[in-house]
């Protein structure tokens, strides 16, 4: 009886006790720390279902991207961590790793361009790779390799600045007359061995839309337009072979899903209108031995393309 009595006494004296504390504000920190859950990037579980990735976005924008392996929970933490793409094998997670807005803004006032990390973790051994100055990446559909985007040089006298990256390796519509693309580095790892491949110029790429395709299509975009054209890598031989050379700009890459059936469009000037015309090039088994190419120019269709009309 002595005893339920005492706990009694005590669960009283703490009610009245807390409830006779004046209640706290919230300062600027504490609000700071509020917390919300977002699953951004491709796809937010591993194709294998063996790794959660999702990101923890706090008020004072001190966020985090976190991979959880589902079996027991373990985590990997990746400060300001974003855009989150898995291989196809479930090996390899690649993401992009930005700064503080504290970096951000000393960067800004030394004039310096701002530009996102890859980050690369072998979900496997635990091991994982920074590599610099990667605008966007993408992995090949088998999963053996990644394609890795370098930012464009900043204007002169300009700041350069961080754009979303992402998985596309290029714009999605047509360039005009007065917007030619800028090619940039693109690197293409073995991620079995290491080896890094390197391509200059390069606007575009894509890769073969195929769970088990792993060629690479890029669209080179130099300067004065000397050597532009579209070429096809084949990682795993290494060879590379030029489909099309022009002084013209290519642009929108497409592959076929599950083929070897590649699309591209070609800038063709045109005097009766305002900016370039695009001829559209095919190519049916892309890199085989029955490799075959198609092309449509609504200039040269005659009566089998409005005369009122174009492709773009």
């Amino acid at each position: 009886m002595r005893t339920l009595i005492t706990t009694s006494t005590l669960v009283l004296a703490l009610i009245f006790g807390l409830s006779a504390q004046s209640p706290q504000p919230l300062t600027r920190s504490d609000y700071g720390q509020w917390e919300s859950l977002s699953f951004g990037g491709a796809r937010a579980f591993s194709p294998d279902g063996a790794w959660l990735a999702y990101g923890i976005s706090r008020a004072n924008r001190n966020n985090e991207l976190r991979f959880r392996k589902v079996a027991d929970g373990t985590e990997k933490v990746v400060a300001f961590g974003s855009t989150t793409t898995f291989s196809s094998d479930s090996r390899w997670v690649a993401y992009s790793i930005g700064y503080p807005e504290a970096e951000q803004e000393r960067m800004r006032t030394a004039n310096q361009p701002i530009q996102n990390k890859l980050g690369l973790l072998d979900l496997q051994k635990g091991e994982t790779l920074t590599v610099d100055g990667i605008q966007s990446f993408s992995f090949s559909g088998d999963g053996k390799y990644l394609a890795m985007r370098r930012y464009a040089p900043a204007p002169a006298g300009g700041r350069g600045a961080a754009p979303p990256a992402g998985r596309g390796g290029g714009p999605g519509g047509a360039a005009g007359a007065d917007d030619v693309p800028v090619g940039v580095t693109l690197i293409v790892r073995d991620l079995a061995s290491g080896r890094d491949t390197t391509f200059g110029n390069v606007s575009e790429y894509a890769w073969q839309d195929s769970d088990t395709g792993q060629l690479l299509a890029i669209a080179i975009s130099a300067d004065g337009r000397s050597g532009n054209g579209v070429q096809l890598y084949d990682p795993a031989t290494t060879v590379l072979k030029v489909l099309d050379s022009a002084a013209t700009t290519y642009s929108s890459i497409v592959w076929r899903e599950d083929s070897r059936d590649l699309a591209v469009l070609k800038a063709k000037p045109d005097d009766t209108r305002d900016g370039p015309t695009q001829i559209v090039l095919a190519w049916r088994e892309a890199g085989g031995a029955a490799e075959k190419r198609l092309e449509f120019d609504p200039t040269a269709s005659g009566a089998s393309f409005p005369a009122n009309m174009r492709t773009v």
